[in-house]
């Protein structure tokens, strides 16, 4: 079954139905995803839901479109600003029930702490990060340069807009198929 950008049909799901499998490379490695409604890739609105490991840290970014994020269960601190400031004392940390609303355009950050956590995140448009964001690795407290898909820039593209990613695209819908509640 392919994504669809819209369905006629109830989505019913429960945190347990869903089927997780990895993220797309748009954010670090280690996350899962879950697709509840519509096409996360496509140009309408789509409903994903997002797991991410203890210790986790998505770099500052920000998005085309305005994403509406709900807490389902464990905490997530978000930042605002270009880089990662994990000791920011205006970090808010939501749990579980707590909502964001990240506005189109708005350079942010997440992390999670010592739990995992899930998040249900809806948008209209494509799901995607900024084309040139930092990434700060907490474990190390070290930055690199990366693409809008998390891969590394290699030293001949670093400053510049442009990565060593391979031509095809990192956002192919058809890798969520089998993610889809």
């Amino acid at each position: 079954m392919a994504v669809e950008a819209q369905s006629s049909n109830h989505v019913l799901a429960s945190v347990d139905d869903s089927q997780w499998g990895p993220a797309p490379p748009l954010i670090p490695a280690g996350a899962q995803i879950a697709v509840l409604a519509g096409n996360p890739m496509g140009t309408g609105p789509y409903t994903i839901r997002l797991k991410f490991p203890a210790n986790y840290a998505i770099p500052a970014h920000s998005h085309p479109t305005d994403e509406n994020v709900v807490i389902i269960s464990g905490a997530l601190t978000f930042g605002m600003g270009d880089k990662l400031a994990a000791d920011s004392a205006a970090n808010k940390t939501l749990s579980t029930g707590g909502y964001a609303l990240m506005p189109a355009n708005m350079n942010h950050y997440a992390f999670t702490t010592d739990a995992e956590t899930k998040l249900s995140c809806t948008g209209k448009g494509q799901w995607n990060l900024s084309t040139s964001i930092r990434r700060t690795t907490r474990a190390t407290r070290r930055s690199d340069q990366v693409c809008g898909s998390g891969r590394e820039l290699n030293d001949s593209s670093r400053g510049s807009s442009s990565c060593a990613c391979p031509s095809t695209p990192h956002t192919d819908p058809g890798s969520l198929q089998s993610h889809r509640v």
